[in-house]
């Protein structure tokens, strides 16, 4: 059996664990700027541009939310588009009476 579940990950430098927080910070704040019309007004009334993050040290840049004010403006959170998931093939099986091998 081995040590680490994903030894890729667990393993990692702080460097890369950086590198990585890094990319997906900039990918989510540039995904819900072109997708949700709420986040985009948010960050515009505060100066920001996606282009103004580029990592986590960026992050006090970003605007800060409350619940009411999140919660009042709910129907305005949504994307504009679906964002498809990729799904894994699985092997597994069901274990239901029309199952058994």
């Amino acid at each position: 059996m081995e040590r680490y579940y994903q030894p890729e990950i667990e393993t990692a430098s702080r460097e890369q664990v950086l590198d990585w927080q890094n990319e997906r910070l900039v990918n989510q704040v540039r995904h819900v700027w072109d997708n949700v019309p709420y986040y985009r007004k948010k960050m515009e009334e505060k100066g920001v541009a996606p282009e103004d993050i580029r990592g986590v040290e960026d992050l006090h840049k970003l605007p800060f939310l409350t619940k009411p004010g999140h919660c009042h403006n709910a129907p305005t959170h949504t994307a504009l588009r679906r964002v498809r998931h990729r799904s894994r093939p699985t092997s597994q099986r069901g274990t239901g009476p029309g199952d058994a091998p």
